[in-house]
């Protein structure tokens, strides 16, 4: 699913329930995230580096479900993986 004029994204299923969202290019602070739908509610792996980057991530969280996200979990600290993390409740 492409996501933004500035950057191909890509929402990969990998497992049932289990999403990859891939940003193409690999330039910087373009990073991949991830989330995780459970029984009652919405796992992310991992925030994005902006606004708009986050916006549409959680676009595509609400196609694929409406169930309530409960936790972010990080992968490691680096800003392309943790500045969005206020965008997510």
């Amino acid at each position: 699913m492409s996501a933004s004029t500035e950057w191909q994204t890509e929402l990969v299923e990998v497992a049932d329930g289990v999403f990859a969202y891939v940003q193409a290019t690999g330039g910087l602070c373009i990073s991949n995230a991830g989330f995780i739908v459970g029984e009652n509610d919405v796992v992310i792996v991992d925030s994005l580096f902006t606004r708009s980057m986050n916006r549409e991530f959680q676009a595509q969280i609400r196609r694929v479900t409406s169930k309530p996200v409960s936790r972010l979990i990080n992968t490691h600290h680096h800003v392309d993986h943790t500045l969005g993390n206020g965008l997510f409740p």
